[in-house]
């Protein structure tokens, strides 16, 4: 009785505040309590769908042979016959990488129900049993010596990946300060980079990419999972959800006190009491009023253009095709292994860089630039394709293209989509926006993991000439449509999409009266 009373109280303080709350009232530093909260969302999130993305490229001839000798290809001698034919073995291990993403398609669908449903806390907790039973499953194909199972681990670690793209993008949004917002959502994406970049490096044979030590490899996330089911629970929900999801003002204030690491959080509680009253007068929203509400219709195609500009910029070709440029300059095959993991760390270096960037220069500079960036790469990697049988700076100028474009991507496509989708809506459209974003985001991956080996034999040297067409239309697209997010609150930034749709709404009604007066005119 006495938390209700309060309750009801907080919500009357906050209906006084003035409409329009201040941003700097809305801006905070970096806590112990926030830090934490951000560090365990992303080694249990984040990082573990960067270990899932890479975790199977290096030790990848080793894993076909144990597919194709029946997991005894440690016993494997002169004689010894196949149980599966080369195009058997090339097929399941296809199925093997790609079900995965179909995985994680489905929990990124639905992973903004089970958010808004159970908390993002709750969510986070609960999907360490996805983790943990897909570990499992991996570790166990060696000693049941099938196939089955490592596909049917890697179908639900999907699951878990994809609630995880779906969570801690929305967590780590809600939990930050305006002015930390965008260094805060980078490191989501810092995340994944480390998490394909660790996997890479125990992959290697001389580490647990072996047949006696892989079965370890595929257990390592385990560690990650424990150490967010031991430290989640000390850290506090998302108080937007709190506030808004759940009409619980007075732990949400709590919550907000522990991140902030200050009791003055009025302006905090008032920005939420002005969304929840704007959410009253909207009608119930469901994943159909995203497409026919154009204030939501136009924020939602900028956040799936945005991430199919991540999935379709050309990173998985380039990586898939680094080492072969690697060994073009004349690295041997396995001194051209450790030159792509200095692209991988690369990634995660100039990730780290973009961490200070994204709340000083912004998202839409940033985004363009990166998408620039990896155009002018891709058209003199092109170059250098053409060149290289005859002039030997080619090679290298393939090499400075390949850096360039991982540079590029890593300060724009690599970091921005995630945690823009999330910035562009209300607390009610935000879940809805993000499953629909991470849904696109997933099939783009899956799409483009199929689709290149074919790009790749039939265009031969033209191979990237289609990525070059569609990072100019992902810039134009950016250029035009992507407002800058830098340091506004959620209102402000919803404000920006209705005001274009009443402008767009008046401008019809003034032309319709026109007309009106027009056809009055002639009778």
């Amino acid at each position: 009785m006495e938390e209700d009373q309060t309750s009801i109280r907080l919500l009357a303080d906050a209906g006084k505040a003035d409409k329009q709350t201040d941003d700097k009232d809305l801006k905070g530093k970096l806590t112990g309590m926030l830090a934490l909260s951000v560090f365990v969302s992303v080694i249990g999130c984040s990082f573990q769908f960067g270990f899932q993305n890479g975790v199977l490229n290096t030790p990848q001839k080793l894993l076909q042979d144990e597919y194709r000798y029946g997991f005894q290809s440690s016993e494997q001698t002169n004689d010894t016959q196949p149980v599966l034919s080369e195009d058997q073995t090339v097929l399941l291990w296809s199925v093997t990488v790609s079900i995965w993403a179909a995985g994680g398609m489905l929990a990124g669908f639905t992973g903004g129900f089970f958010a808004t449903k159970f908390g993002r806390k709750k969510t986070m907790l609960v999907n360490n049993v996805f983790l943990l039973v897909g570990a499992g499953l991996m570790v166990a194909a060696k000693y049941a010596q099938t196939p089955g199972l490592m596909i049917a681990g890697r179908i639900v670690l999907g699951i878990s990946n994809g609630y995880s793209t779906v969570v801690a993008p929305l967590y780590l949004n809600e939990i930050s300060p305006i002015n930390l917002r965008g260094a805060i959502g980078t490191l989501h994406q810092l995340g994944v980079t480390s998490g394909i970049l660790i996997a890479q490096v125990l992959g290697l044979k001389q580490v647990l990419g072996n047949l006696e030590m892989y079965p370890l490899l595929f257990g390592m996330p385990a560690v990650a999972s424990l150490i967010q089911l031991l430290l989640l629970p000390f850290c506090p929900e998302s108080p937007s959800w709190l506030y808004i999801t759940k009409s619980k003002p007075q732990k949400s204030k709590e919550a907000l006190i522990s991140l902030r690491g200050d009791t003055n959080v009025d302006e905090q509680l008032s920005a939420y009491n002005l969304e929840v009253t704007e959410i009253k007068q909207q009608a119930k929203l469901s994943f159909a009023s995203m497409f026919k509400l154009s204030h939501l219709r136009t924020p939602l195609l900028i956040a799936i253009v945005l991430q199919l500009s991540q999935q379709f910029s050309g990173i998985i070709a380039v990586l898939n095709y680094s080492t072969s440029i690697f060994i073009s300059v004349g690295l041997e095959e396995n001194e051209s292994q450790y030159a792509t993991l200095g692209t991988s760390g690369i990634l995660v270096t100039m990730t780290i860089i973009s961490v200070g960037f994204m709340d000083r220069i912004g998202r839409r500079p940033l985004h363009l630039g990166g998408l620039s960036g990896c155009l002018l790469s891709m058209i003199l990697i092109t170059i250098a394709l053409f060149m290289q049988e005859k002039y030997d700076w080619a090679k290298y100028l393939s090499i400075v293209a390949l850096v360039l474009f991982i540079v590029m991507f890593a300060i724009g496509p690599g970091s921005i989509p995630w945690f823009i989708t999330a910035e562009l809506f209300d607390q009610t459209a935000r879940p809805y926006a993000i499953s629909l974003a991470t849904l696109v985001n997933w099939l783009a991956n899956l799409i483009s993991g199929l689709v290149f080996p074919y790009m790749q034999r039939g265009l031969g040297l033209y191979v990237f000439v289609p990525f070059i067409i569609l990072l100019a239309l992902f810039a134009i697209f950016t250029y035009f449509k992507v407002p800058e997010t830098k340091n506004k609150s959620t209102e402000e930034i919803v404000a920006i999409f209705q005001s274009a749709d009443q402008s767009k709404h008046s401008i019809h009604q003034k032309d319709e009266t026109a007309n009106s007066a027009y056809q009055m005119k002639d009778l």
